[in-house]
């Protein structure tokens, strides 16, 4: 569920983060070629996007359909009927964090074979 306020939360957040950009660019000269408020406006887009739900629900779904073949890599299905623009439903998992070593090799799992699927997965994202 969506924080209550969240989405006036990052207006003056991003607002905040555009002043912060502009005297950037203003006082810095070696900022300019960065194009800081450049940087702001892609980001703001960017979580725009993801405060809409249903979005991401779609690219949950995306994001399985690449990754459909991999055992490696489980996604929670979406819950369509329970999710709205300020909802996400979706299926509960349960497993050990990657943070927790230990538990993760009382289960049987291997902390070392979880960072190269990890990182293969990465990968794909990125070349494929």
């Amino acid at each position: 569920m969506q924080r209550p306020r969240i989405r006036k939360i990052i207006k003056a957040d991003v607002e905040i983060l555009y002043d912060l950009a502009t005297l950037a660019e203003r006082q810095v000269a070696e900022f300019k070629p960065y194009n800081p408020t450049g940087i702001v406006e892609e980001f703001s887009k960017s979580i725009r996007r993801e405060l809409d739900f249903v979005g991401e629900g779609r690219n949950i779904e995306r994001f399985a359909r690449n990754f459909q073949d991999d055992p490696t890599v489980y996604v929670p299905k979406v819950f369509w009927k329970l999710t709205t623009s300020k909802v996400l439903t979706m299926e509960r998992i349960r497993g050990v964090k990657v943070s927790r070593m230990e538990k993760l090799k009382e289960v049987g799992l291997d902390p070392k074979q979880i960072a190269i699927n990890g990182a293969q997965a990465i990968l794909k994202q990125i070349f494929e």
